[in-house]
């Protein structure tokens, strides 16, 4: 009940913190069953210790306080409290320690309580006031809701002899980038990827790394295939790195591929390229089964969707007219899958950057006006058109009858799949770069631009847990694992951690040799024991690995 209290109400993921968190702590407990928990826990904590005194910085540790001494009352121990001012807010002639102070020269065994410590100030002002009061306190421990862990806070207070009890520490809540095991099965699972030395490497692959959205690579049986900057497709083999076959660009461009490539059921891959071209090939071979130039450029991967031998491709367009200066255009395109024809196109009135979704007979999608639409996926006619909170460009999310889309700015919001009224909006966390939300384990999952992969439930949009990353996340998680139910994320810096979304868990992380990654686009993918890497400095590095969970 506390830990789930905290994450949903007090935690606010920024870039304004250095640590990418603010804590609201006062919302959790102002929550009589998450202060009750959280009161007994300390008390549990320390009782041992036989304190007299409690000492109470702030409106914040206030409730705490008391909370505790009700715990306390309830065994049978009589517990003072001494509520200490903050001498800056404090006002003229305000007494800075106000309680029932014991008799001048008597010790007493105090304990600090606060809802949290990060860098000590608080608990160093708490001591130079009590001693200025002229209280004899002996002070035997320290005890706060939430402990951050903080090197010049508890850490520092620890080490000099005072012990730093927590209802829960900032590990319990994912904001370590320490790992965890996961419990899998009734054992833990303890060896996870090595990494240390790559299968192979491939150079020179990337001729344009200031454009920072590449696609990641894709694993198909025993083949490796990217997308490269020129707007070229290369095959290599997945156990040697000989290159196997290449699809060249019909027009080079200034970018290359979207966010991702994929691999269908029968073998074939549908690619939109930067040329303004959408191709179906051959995985296997690299043969074009057709190609179609249906726009200036295409920023993101096409969808396909429906029943086999009804297939369609939706793909988002961005278009300009002729002229110079003319205004940005955007379409959602609609191709048949066997023949590559067009169906229907429909205009969204700015570039549409953004990868479709499919869902129940609807297409969404989002232009760089701040608008998401619907579509029906029939003939393309606008169902409904709704305004963002901001950009949008990662792919839309269907779930149960809404629709989902991560902003740039933070926020999330979902709108009715039938009519486009807003059924929740939240401010996440400091901002989301091209990200896709995606569904795992009944929640969405996003990684943001602060170092956290988070996730919400697809319901309220409330924050149901949160793992700190060791830098900034590219793009969207990656599943693994037998079911599906593990995930892989990058960051730009190269580091990879492992997910276990059921037990909210981070039980492994480390850091590739080589370059950077990319921040716009999953810079790996995973497959058949298999991890492939497409690194800033031009490198392909693929790695065998001993998962198998």
């Amino acid at each position: 009940m506390l830990k789930n209290t905290l994450i949903q109400r007090s935690l606010k993921l920024t870039q304004a913190s250095n640590s990418g968190v603010v804590y609201q702590l006062h919302r959790s407990t102002l929550t009589a069953a998450a202060l009750r928990e959280a009161a007994q826990a300390l008390w549990q904590q320390i009782k041992h210790l036989q304190p007299q005194y409690l000492a109470a910085p702030g409106l914040g540790a206030a409730p705490i306080a008391a909370a505790i001494g009700q715990c306390a009352l309830a065994d049978g121990v009589v517990l003072e409290t001494l509520a200490v001012r903050d001498p800056a807010k404090s006002r003229k002639n305000e007494r800075l320690v106000e309680g029932f102070a014991p008799p001048a020269g008597q010790a007493v065994r105090m304990v600090f309580v606060d809802d949290t410590i990060t860098q000590g100030s608080t608990y160093r002002a708490t001591l130079v006031a009590v001693a200025q009061a002229g209280i004899a306190a002996q002070w035997v421990a320290c005890a706060v809701l939430l402990d951050s862990w903080h090197p010049y806070g508890s850490r520092r207070i620890h080490a000099a002899g005072v012990p730093v009890f927590s209802a829960l520490s900032r590990h319990d809540v994912g904001l370590t980038r320490d790992t965890v095991l996961a419990p899998v099965g009734a054992a833990r699972l303890t060896v996870f990827l090595d990494l240390s030395a790559p299968l192979w490497v491939r150079h020179g692959l990337i001729s344009k790394p200031e454009h920072p959205r590449k696609a990641m690579p894709v694993i198909f049986e025993n083949l490796v295939i990217v997308a490269l900057d020129d707007c070229s497709i290369r095959s290599y083999d997945l156990a040697t790195g000989d290159e196997r076959w290449v699809l060249d660009s019909l027009a080079p461009r200034s970018k290359g591929c979207g966010n991702a490539l994929f691999v269908q059921p029968d073998g074939f891959m549908v690619v939109g390229l930067y040329d303004g071209t959408v191709t179906k090939l051959c995985a296997r071979t690299g043969s074009v089964a057709w190609s179609r130039l249906v726009a200036m450029a295409i920023h993101s991967a096409p969808t396909v969707a429906g029943p086999d031998g009804q297939q369609v491709v939706y793909v988002s367009t961005e278009d300009r007219d002729s002229a110079a200066g003319s205004a940005a255009r955007g379409r959602v395109v609609c191709l048949d899958y066997a023949t590559g024809c067009l169906l229907w196109q429909t205009q969204l009135g700015d570039f549409a950057p953004s990868q479709t979704a499919f869902c129940y007979g609807f297409v969404a999608a989002a232009a760089n006006n701040g608008s998401a639409f619907v579509l029906h996926a029939g003939d393309g006619s606008i169902r409904w058109q709704a305004k963002l909170p901001a950009l949008a460009r990662g792919k839309p999310l269907f779930y149960a009858d809404s629709v989902i889309f991560a902003c740039e700015n933070g926020d999330v919001a979902a709108f009715d799949r039938d009519n486009g009224s807003l059924r929740w909006q939240t401010h996440a966390s400091s901002g989301f770069d091209h990200s896709a939300p995606l569904l795992v384990d009944g929640c969405i999952v996003l990684l943001d631009t602060s170092m956290h992969l988070l996730a919400l439930c697809p319901n309220t949009g409330a924050l149901q847990w949160v793992h700190r990353l060791r830098g900034r996340g590219a793009w969207m998680p990656t599943q693994c694992g037998t079911n599906n139910d593990w995930l892989l994320t990058w960051t730009t810096e190269g580091h990879v951690a492992l997910h276990h979304p059921a037990s909210r868990s981070k039980p492994w992380e480390t850091k590739t040799r080589g370059a950077k990654v990319f921040a716009g686009a999953t810079p790996a993918s995973y497959a058949n024991k298999h991890l492939a890497k497409l690194c800033s400095d031009g490198r392909l590095v693929v790695f065998k690995t001993n998962f198998s969970a």
